[in-house]
């Protein structure tokens, strides 16, 4: 399947089934919109070329499918997608350990 035109993914992340739903919609210039039939799993032989089974032009529906999961909260497992999260925590704790070192008169030691 080759996706040219204006896409969009809508996911749902089903607690209950622990299971996602994953719709893809294309809408065309023309005015009519498509959506993507339910994928077909078919036996291959070992060491044979492996066609893609979706091509998506540039990076928007790539883009839309991470803030989907995200949205539905899903995460990294090595915790990259908190990066800011965490670096943010790091420099409030140190301006939180310098106002107690000021407060108390407690010196820093330099290692």
């Amino acid at each position: 399947m080759r996706l040219d035109e204006q896409c969009e993914v809508r996911i749902y992340y089903d607690n209950m089934q622990d299971r996602c739903s994953v719709a893809i919609i294309q809408k065309r210039a023309d005015g009519s919109v498509s959506l993507a039939a339910p994928l077909t799993l078919e036996p291959i032989e070992s060491g044979v070329f492996i066609e893609p089974t979706l091509i998506v032009a540039g990076n928007g529906l790539a883009q839309d499918v991470l803030n989907q999961l995200w949205q539905q909260g899903f995460r990294p497992k090595d915790g990259t997608g908190n990066g800011g999260h965490i670096d943010a925590v790091k420099h409030h704790l140190e301006d939180m350990r310098k106002m107690v070192f000021d407060l108390f008169g407690i010196l820093k030691e330099k290692t």
